[in-house]
């Protein structure tokens, strides 16, 4: 295996025990315990291809959390589930390579700093909130997100940690469907690196929809 990801992913980082990649610590792993996104385990899916998803808990600063998707339908959707308490800016990046538009839907209870978009440039990218969802957000296209091939996602997670620190947790997966409408799970706050079980729940009243403020970067010497 070492050798074969040597000869195939010589020009970009890896983990030479399964041959998927890493930035920092977010290294992938399949259906690991720590993952804080996956689909929804309520709905019914058919799905041959396995969760591949990092978590970390190294920035200081934001959490940050990525979402990659590739399948056959057009509409996704996204519950933002609270584990703890929210005490750094949330930014959400959503990715797709699905069809010629993706469409997703948000609900969250918490606020949101930034919704990024991203994805092949001739797909037409849209989100918007939830029937259901507590707190509103803005989000933003970023064509340079998204933009190599689903397979090379090395480059976009070492784009966003350039720009905004290290990941908190990256979520990927290929071929999801559903009879109804595909939904992925994101857990957000408390401890990212504490396994819960997927039936825990933290009471969310208390969460405000606005978001945290970044700090201030420090003055120039």
């Amino acid at each position: 295996m070492q050798k074969q990801c040597l000869s195939m992913l010589a020009w970009r980082k890896y983990n030479k025990y399964n041959c998927f990649g890493k930035v920092g610590n977010c290294v992938i792993r399949e259906e690991p315990q720590t993952a804080l996104g996956y689909k929804d385990p309520s709905d019914a899916y058919s799905n041959h291809n396995q969760l591949e998803s990092c978590t970390t808990n190294d920035n200081s600063i934001y959490e940050l959390h990525v979402i990659s998707i590739f399948g056959i339908d057009e509409v996704y959707e996204v519950s933002v589930k609270p584990r703890g308490p929210v005490s750094k800016p949330i930014i959400l990046v959503l990715i797709s390579y699905s069809g010629s538009s993706v469409h997703w839907r948000l609900d969250t209870p918490v606020g949101l700093y930034k919704v990024l978009i991203g994805g092949f440039r001739s797909i037409n990218k849209t989100v918007e909130k939830n029937s259901s969802s507590k707190c509103s957000f803005e989000a933003t296209q970023r064509f340079d997100i998204g933009y190599f091939l689903f397979d090379d996602y090395v480059p976009d997670l070492t784009k966003l940690s350039n720009e905004f620190g290290p990941i908190t947790s990256y979520t990927r997966y290929i071929d999801i469907w559903s009879k109804t409408t595909p939904r992925i799970i994101l857990e957000v706050g408390g401890s990212p690196l504490q396994v819960l079980t997927r039936d825990y729940t933290y009471d969310a009243s208390q969460l405000s929809c606005e978001s945290p403020t970044p700090p201030l970067p420090p003055p120039p010497l």
